[in-house]
């Protein structure tokens, strides 16, 4: 924690490879100019809430090939992303309240490679992904389970097949206003 703390007009920050392990606020003490920030190829099964929020101008990151299950709430909040990887994780599924929902200046995801549950507790990232412009997310989605939609992209299979009772999940999903779109998004 602080060891980046005299580094403020430090702009990328590049820790691949290196087996860390969790992802602190306290980490990125210090770094408030911070565009770009990689963590490719380390150990990283947990990050704490408000993780990146000491990081406001946060443009790019990097989290793939790591050994993340799932996000905290309010993870991206305070920041302005535009380019999120999350590829080859563990990911089954991505919450929209608390962690979608704060990627409002995004125009890049990635989320391949990750064994995607296919059932109720994806159709609110289903929905959220449906309302990306095209390009923006890198790559299909693949379900990985339940067996009937595995090798299926996420986006293609209804979601009344992914749940059945999905309209109770709809209901609840907090769906972003057109306020709250990026420029680029049509709602």
């Amino acid at each position: 924690d602080g060891a980046f703390i005299n580094l403020p007009n430090l702009k990328s920050l590049y820790l691949n490879g290196n087996d860390i392990e969790r992802l602190t606020p306290g980490m990125f003490r210090g770094l408030q100019s911070l565009h770009y920030l990689y963590f490719e190829y380390n150990l990283i099964r947990e990050i704490q809430p408000a993780a990146f929020s000491l990081m406001p101008n946060l443009k790019l990151l990097f989290l793939n090939d790591n050994l993340l299950r799932t996000l905290p709430t309010d993870a991206f909040a305070g920041t302005s992303l535009a380019r999120l990887n999350l590829r080859n994780n563990h990911f089954l599924a991505l919450p929209v309240a608390g962690v979608l929902e704060h990627l409002h200046a995004i125009v890049q995801i990635d989320l391949k490679l990750n064994p995607w549950d296919c059932t109720c507790d994806v159709v609110g990232m289903k929905l959220w992904l449906e309302q990306l412009n095209t390009g923006v997310l890198v790559d299909q989605v693949i379900c990985e389970s339940p067996k009937k939609f595995s090798q299926s992209d996420m986006r293609a299979v209804r979601a009344e097949l992914l749940c059945p009772d999905y309209s109770d999940i709809v209901v609840s999903t907090p769906t972003p206003s057109p306020g709250q779109l990026p420029a680029r998004t049509t709602p």
